[in-house]
């Protein structure tokens, strides 16, 4: 008895969750979850005030990293800039004030002469700011003299840069792009592209009552990012890029202060909450800039942080550097307190069955201890009226409070009218927990997805589940409906919470009922009863049935997962190289019936290299790459395949094999030996080893060998894949060269010389002695001249012939 397996409506991923109505509750990771919210009000901290914040704004500066020259070996060195003090670079010491000098003086010769030397400009004995630009220079803001100054690598004076004069300098960064400086004076600020003019940029109107309270800049980044206050503690981040100015605002945002770039497309916040240099964590947050607005991501955290810098430490890890008053700290991941519970509603699931009775619920999750997750649904036949929708609230890492569903939108509506609608929700009962992804089929595989592969959709997931999740399995008990809502709710601790990842709803509900005789369920009573007891053995039976439906998937080299591969292969006396990737195995099951045809001719092997380099391989054999023209002194007549001087093969050595040439200097120096010898040992010359015909040696140097050509650049696991593969299934008594082709002579359009052929002729043809014409065809000399070739010389093993 085969029972047909139950349909089931999903919600995972983000762009699914953030649909939903979210209260307390953000989404975080890849693969996307949904779970609790930090907590606004603080993390056992006193409250902020006024005063706190300036304290950190008088200390706040900037550093950069200075990288070490490519001629010197040293280390890079982290130099440090706070208003109204001198320039500090970081040492295992702590931090040693680093002046700036004055410009060199000019020397003159012996001759004196009667000029006045130019006034050096004044050194700056405090710098505000300090960046680095693209090209390595070192500016410093300069806000006495609104200017900036550029520095020499030996702190040194070199130029200054004028700053409009109606603007108070206030914070300096260098973008890929160009200089910033924000104006302390008004909600604006001033920027210069390399090689323009400064340009003049306020805030918008709406806005007009903002300061500008940080700036961040990187000269590896397109964009530059600034904290902006609003009125009403409202915070807001701009992105500024060349010629384009956005600005959003910004979610958990409570006291934020200092920026640091990580990437092009995040930025680093710090949260203010004590004094500088106090050893309690200050707390930051990594920021996405997405189009519509940044989205917190991670958690940071560093103790006895003075407010002073920010920077990324030069080299692979790149991690985040925190001043500190005896150094630097490295920040660490730390989420702050959460909240205590949250709750996340779902849009509606739709069956496409009017009065469908759902069956079970399966959800993907992690739930620590102390954690706790609740479950409630809701169904119904009919959607609510457009008018009395309500808007979904979006989550807490997104600025904003609700997310209005416009008239068109295709996504179904939340099923409450409002946020603590209690009427029609039924709690689910407690969960059973599985393993993950227990109700799939093959749920142990994971694969690894070609690239626009039609099939991938119908095998297994592609990603690992998550460390210690597990699928919890609840059994639907709300009334029949064509749609279902989910009210989930989660509960944890300040420090730990569930983290919800995807849901799964199967309908419609099958019973075993239907399968006995129809005298069972001539009661109604009777019949309720008896489909419930037999509910017991429904859902195995169903897992079994799903589990017998898949088995089909584990033939078809398309589908089946990729832990039965080599499974699968050892059926057809095939074996896996560890190095190959899993579309490549699937490619050679599919095509290993034709390859055995094949095997050891030119087809067979060109395909089979083919399937392991995925690139479109040719074999070119030798007897293939004579010339035309090719004769011998003493049987060749003279006719159209007649070419006297020159090698028969541009892609042959023309030397010979290394083999060859080593056997040809030993028996050279057996002869000079022999001559310099009065009664050489033995008496009798010993014959060349290699053949004197010109017939011979011609056929051996081009017999039983060829050349294999990879269209890719060279890579040295697939190269031994490759040399592996032709050992193995090539002719015996052959042998044969790898040849790349990452890069080449083009002629028209992808052809190349030497191996695609313009015309009509697909390949050389040789001249038949005896019946050639002496013609215009005939080539008697291969010489050149050195002005016919004039932006390209020839070159082994591709030799260009005229």
């Amino acid at each position: 008895m085969l029972m047909s397996g139950p349909r089931f409506a999903h919600l995972t991923g983000r762009r699914m969750w953030e649909r939903c109505d979210h209260s307390g509750t953000r989404i975080e990771g890849n693969p996307a979850a949904v779970t609790l919210a930090p907590r606004l009000d603080g993390d056992d901290r006193p409250a902020f005030d006024a005063t706190d914040y300036a304290a950190w704004q008088a200390v706040q500066g900037s550093a950069v990293v200075l990288p070490c020259a490519p001629d010197r070996c040293a280390d890079a060195v982290v130099l440090l800039a706070r208003p109204g003090q001198a320039l500090a670079l970081l040492t295992p010491a702590g931090w040693l004030p680093q002046p700036v000098a004055a410009p060199a003086e000019p020397t003159f010769d012996a001759v004196l002469l009667d000029f006045a030397p130019l006034q050096p400009p004044p050194t700056p004995a405090a710098p505000d700011a300090v960046a680095l630009d693209p090209a390595g220079r070192l500016w410093l803001l300069d806000r006495a003299a609104r200017c900036l100054r550029l520095l020499t690598p030996g702190f040194h004076l070199q130029a200054s840069v004028p700053l409009p004069p109606d603007i108070e300098p206030g914070f300096f960064g260098c973008s890929a792009w160009g200089l910033v400086v924000t104006d302390r004076a008004a909600p604006r600020f001033i920027a210069q592209p390399w090689g323009g003019a400064w340009q003049g940029y306020a805030l918008p109107a709406g806005v007009a009552s903002a300061a500008i309270v940080a700036l961040a800049a990187d000269p590896a980044f397109p964009t530059a990012v600034a904290l902006v206050k609003g009125p009403a503690a409202q915070w807001q981040l701009m992105t500024i890029g060349a010629g384009r100015v956005d600005i959003h605002p910004l979610p958990l945002a409570v006291a934020p202060l200092h920026l640091l770039l990580t990437a092009a497309d995040h930025v680093l916040v710090g949260k203010v909450a004590h004094r500088p240099g106090d050893p309690r964590p200050t707390f930051f947050r990594e920021y996405l800039l997405k189009p519509a607005g940044p989205e917190a991501e991670r958690g940071f955290a560093v103790r006895g942080f003075d407010g002073r810098a920010l920077w990324r430490e030069a080299g692979g890890d790149g991690r985040i550097m925190a001043s500190t008053a005896a150094g630097a700290r490295a920040l660490y991941p730390r989420e702050p307190a959460l909240a205590g519970s949250g709750v996340v509603e779902t849009w509606a699931l739709d069956s496409g069955i009017f009065g469908c009775v759902w069956h079970r619920l399966f959800a993907d999750l992690c739930l620590p201890a102390d954690c706790a997750i609740t479950i409630e649904a809701k169904t119904a036949d009919e959607l609510p009226p457009f008018d009395l929708r309500r808007p979904a609230r979006l989550p807490v890492d997104q600025a904003g409070d609700a997310r209005p569903a416009p008239i068109d939108d295709p996504w179904p509506p939340l099923g409450s009218l409002s946020a603590d609608e209690a009427e029609g929700w039924v709690r689910l009962g407690l969960a059973d927990p599985r393993p993950a992804h227990a109700d799939r089929p093959l749920a142990d595989s994971v694969a690894e997805r070609p690239s626009q592969d039609p099939l991938a959709s119908r095998r297994q997931p592609s990603a690992t589940p998550p460390a210690g999740m597990r699928s919890h399995e609840f059994l639907i008990t709300a009334p029949p409906g064509r749609y279902l809502w989910l009210r989930i709710r989660l509960a944890g601790t300040r420090r730990q919470a569930p983290a919800l990842f995807a849901l799964r709803a199967t309908f419609p509900r099958p019973s075993l009922l239907d399968y006995l005789p129809a005298y069972w369920r001539s009661d109604p009573e009777g019949a309720d009863a008896t489909e419930r007891a037999l509910a017991l053995f429904e859902g195995w039976m169903t897992e079994l049935d799903q589990r017998t439906d898949a088995l089909p998937t584990l033939l078809d080299p398309r589908l089946v997962p990729a832990e039965a591969l080599p499974w699968l292969a050892s059926f057809l006396a095939l074996s896996f190289d560890a190095r190959v990737r899993e579309g490549v195995r699937r490619q050679l099951l599919q095509d290993i019936a034709s390859l055995y045809r094949q095997r050891g001719t030119l087809t067979g092997l060109t395909r089979l290299l083919g399937i392991l380099a995925e690139a479109p391989v040719k074999i070119v054999e030798g007897f293939r790459l004579r010339r035309p023209t090719a004769a011998f002194v003493g049987s060749a007549l003279i006719g159209p395949g007649l070419e006297i001087g020159g090698s028969e093969s541009p892609l042959g050595a023309s030397d010979g094999d290394a083999w060859a040439r080593e056997l040809a200097r030993e028996h050279t120096a057996l002869l000079l030996r022999r001559a310099t010898e009065a009664s050489p040992c033995p008496a009798r010359t010993p014959d060349n080893p290699l053949p004197e015909d010109a017939l011979i040696g011609f056929y051996r140097r081009h017999a039983h060998r060829f050349t294999v050509i990879v269209p890719r650049a060279c890579d040295a696991t697939l190269a031994a894949v490759l040399e592996l593969a032709i050992e193995t299934h090539k002719p015996a008594h052959t042998v044969h060269r790898l040849c790349w082709l990452d890069a080449g002579y083009r002629v028209g359009s992808a052809s190349l010389v030497g191996i695609s052929h313009l015309g009509p002729v697909s390949r050389p043809t040789p001249a038949v002695l005896g019946s050639a014409v002496l013609s215009t065809f005939t080539t008697l000399h291969r010489g050149r001249r050195e002005d016919r070739y004039p932006y390209f010389k020839p070159m082994n093993p591709w030799e260009a012939s005229p």
